[in-house]
């Protein structure tokens, strides 16, 4: 937002915080219920909380510090997500992206408190990790060989991320009967998917009840490692996306003025090439042009580019008998303004 000059530039960033339930938690809840209430586990039904009395905080690390701040214009349901938008500026918004990959000792994280009259505020926590993401990170098929019996498992990465293995145990479910999957010398130790790749492996079927399909299942998923230029293309608007500075570029007209005893090596004309930016043109004429440099988001963000405010740029000095000169490497500089030299 704010034109993208990196001198007022906001990210615009739209989140949602979604409720996720524990389902071996409700199972352990439902049996204890049964157990306390006479009443079979069959009969308790758990239902989602309905209530108005929520409050929405959000801790985040910022340039100067810390903070934490209620979002009264949150919207909220407790069945459905926490829907928000922060306009904050560019570094907290690269510091909260870094706290989310796990790259510093910060956290991003908040709470809901949720007030029920008659009990005590209930404080629900989240920390918001790429590495702990709710939700499936792998994606399974499964088929029996009929001639072998043996049951062929289809492994593949669904995120837009890495995923390690040896943090993976399946099941086999059929009939209502859910036996564990020996993964044991299946999986090579140390085996990563990258997205969208496949692992196909092969174990013996497990004895279940019935006949027809049998479902596999995740008990503990993979591993994801956070991809972080791989995330970043995920959730970013690349419709409204500029990221620039402005460059004033100054020459005084002695240097277009004739050398005593060698016309021939009057400059006639600078040119100024601005890596990922304008090319400007100065002359006796001309003293002073504006120039934009364009930085990469995307590695702004990921700190695969450092973005201290430098940019690069190389003359070409042409002279009046046509020669050109041009920098053979690129000159560095960060000022607002910058003054032109000639070569010797």
């Amino acid at each position: 937002s704010n034109g993208g000059s990196t001198s007022n530039t906001d990210v615009t960033w739209d989140y949602a915080v979604t409720p996720w339930t524990n389902p071996a938690r409700l199972a352990t809840a439902r049996e204890t219920l049964a157990s306390a209430s006479g009443h079979t586990a069959e009969e308790i039904e758990f239902q989602p909380l309905v209530t108005s009395a929520v409050t929405f905080t959000i801790q985040r690390p910022t340039e100067a510090g810390r903070v934490t701040e209620e979002r009264p214009s949150s919207s909220l349901m407790l069945e459905g997500a926490v829907v928000d938008t922060l306009a904050i500026p560019v570094v907290d918004f690269q510091l909260a992206f870094d706290a989310m990959l796990g790259r510093t000792a910060s956290v991003l994280s908040g709470s809901v408190a949720i007030e029920v009259e008659g009990w005590e505020i209930e404080r629900r926590p989240f920390i918001a990790d790429f590495a702990a993401l709710a939700g499936p990170v792998t994606s399974l098929a499964s088929s029996i060989d009929d001639a072998t019996g043996q049951l062929s498992i289809d492994i593949v990465d669904a995120v837009e991320s890495p995923i390690a293995l040896d943090s993976l145990k399946l099941a086999a479910s059929r009939g209502g009967v859910a036996v564990e999957i020996d993964l044991g010398g299946v999986i090579p130790p140390g085996a990563t998917l990258g997205p969208g790749e496949m692992l196909t492996i092969s174990v013996p079927s497990p004895a279940l009840p019935g006949a027809g399909e049998i479902e596999v299942f995740a008990t503990t998923d993979a591993t994801p490692r956070p991809d972080d230029a791989a995330i970043l293309d995920a959730i970013l608007d690349r419709a409204t996306l500029e990221y620039y500075r402005d460059v004033t570029v100054r020459a005084i007209p002695a240097l277009f003025l004739a050398p005593a005893g060698r016309p021939e090596d009057q400059v006639i004309a600078i040119l100024v090439e601005f890596e990922g930016g304008d090319t400007v043109e100065l002359s006796a004429d001309i003293g002073e042009a504006a120039a934009r440099v364009d930085y990469p988001f995307d590695d702004v963000i990921t700190r695969h580019a450092a973005h201290d405010g430098t940019y690069r740029y190389r003359r070409t000095i042409i002279r009046v008998d046509g020669r050109q000169d041009r920098d053979a490497e690129p000159l560095s500089a960060t000022s607002s303004i910058l003054f032109l030299s000639t070569f010797p």
